[in-house]
């Protein structure tokens, strides 16, 4: 009822695709591929949990339905092997990526071993049709096909279903001592030169813009200022004997005269 059968299949019994993983042709094939499994799914969840769970649901559907479709001479399949062959594939890649991020030959060296080495096993199982691990028999046949289906879609996985860990990178980020140097800079007005532009004060919507000792007065400095809006008749500050000051403000800047 649960291991992959062709013609079980055709006439409609889908969910073979997904629980002949599940099956196996005797102990010491179960005993390797469940080490395997073990090994392998504690490093990939480490990663990440959902790619880990994305890779067993991807893989045990594709590798089924490769064998389904590339592997007519095969009536059964069963095995733990093709989604092992993902997981490896899924902590393979993330070894390499993270390497690659970070320059670090050690992890491009290690993860360039691993890879060679699967390599080699699989062409050792398609020349020979024998296999590496578990103890021949004349019962089963490795499938090399499944094993490359599932190390390319744990490989896809890692690298198109995003990574959750990493966040912005580092020269995306603003930077904090630019900011508080903005915010700490003083508010600069030069009373001597009129209309010059107050620097440090950010713009205040919904002002009104100039503010003056009289209706006068300001009508003449608004001719000199392009941006005024509205004239008030209060007096901001005033400094000295006779030496006033007055903000003129609009929505987009301030500007200081005397």
């Amino acid at each position: 009822m649960l291991q992959f059968e062709r013609a079980a299949i055709v006439q409609g019994e889908g969910w073979r695709l997904l629980t002949g993983h599940l099956t196996h042709f005797g102990a010491d094939h179960l005993r390797w591929d469940l080490l395997a499994f073990v090994a392998l799914g504690v490093a990939a969840e480490f990663q990440s949990r959902s790619r880990f769970l994305i890779t067993l649901g991807a893989s045990a559907l594709l590798i089924s339905l490769g064998v389904l479709i590339a592997q007519p001479q095969f009536v059964i399949y069963r095995g733990l092997s093709g989604i092992d062959s993902a997981l490896f594939g899924l902590v393979l890649a993330g070894v390499l990526l993270e390497g690659w991020r970070a320059r670090h030959g050690f992890s491009l060296a290690v993860g360039g071993l691993a890879l060679a080495g699967f390599a080699a096993k699989c062409a050792y199982e398609l020349i020979t049709a024998d296999t590496v691990f578990v103890a021949s028999s004349d019962v089963f046949a490795p499938v090399p096909l499944a094993h490359l289906i599932g190390m390319l879609t744990g490989a896809a996985v890692m690298f198109f279903a995003g990574d959750e860990k990493s966040g912005p990178h580092p020269q995306d980020q603003p930077d904090d001592s630019d900011q508080n140097q903005q915010a700490a800079e003083p508010s600069r007005g030069h009373g001597n030169d009129a209309g010059h532009f107050v620097e440090g004060l950010p713009a205040l919507n919904g002002l009104h813009a100039p503010v003056a000792k009289n209706q006068g007065q300001a009508a003449d400095q608004a001719k000199c200022v392009g941006d005024i809006v509205h004239i008030d008749s209060d007096v901001v500050s005033e400094t000295g004997a006779g030496a006033t000051t007055e903000f003129f403000m609009s929505p987009v800047s301030i500007w200081a005269f005397k």
